[in-house]
């Protein structure tokens, strides 16, 4: 049996392949006959390599993103994101612990915080009188709307009840979208 984590990121791969077929499927019903905007010849672009957009280890609160420097003379409408988050705190004494960690994303300029894309990882475990060291972790492909200077805004917080000791927050461009 796949755990949810794994289930959520080979959805998130699924969507992605569902937006190109798409945009495959548009490019070739285009009524211009012209392909779309930007140099390159479909609605969907995957960079060849990775940029590392955001690399934070603490909770972060709404920050800025620009992508305008990796799209070149394109101009791009949302970007594809490999998303990767981890929060850890070591125990001890018995009792339930939970922590979460929590990123979320949002076209630059948005005042909503709660209906975005989001990406969660947390863990619960209970222990009797021992050193348990728990973790919580997950990773995704987020797709972000971005404003007209091809920006986005993501934040990284802490929603657990008990606070996590150690976070691992990434981010990676890893394509775009155009029109």
């Amino acid at each position: 049996m796949m755990n949810s984590s794994k289930l959520f990121f080979f959805l998130n791969i699924a969507i992605v392949f569902l937006i190109v077929i798409i945009g495959v499927a548009l490019a070739w019903t285009n009524p211009t006959g012209n392909p779309p905007s930007g140099s390159g010849s479909g609605f969907v672009k995957f960079l060849t390599t990775p940029v590392s957009k955001i690399n934070w280890t603490a909770a972060t609160g709404w920050t800025d993103v620009d992508i305008s420097s990796d799209t070149g003379t394109d101009t791009a409408k949302a970007a594809i994101l490999a998303v990767q988050l981890s929060v850890s705190r070591p125990i001890s004494g018995a009792g339930g612990r939970y922590i979460e960690g929590l990123g979320k994303f949002r076209k630059n300029g948005m005042s909503e915080t709660d209906m975005l894309p989001r990406i969660s990882g947390s863990s619960d475990y209970g222990a009797s009188s021992v050193q348990i060291y728990i973790r919580g972790a997950a990773a995704g492909v987020i797709i972000v709307e971005l404003d007209n200077s091809e920006k986005f805004e993501a934040t990284f917080v802490d929603t657990g009840p008990i606070a996590f000791s150690t976070a691992s927050f990434k981010v990676d461009l890893i394509g775009y979208i155009l029109q």
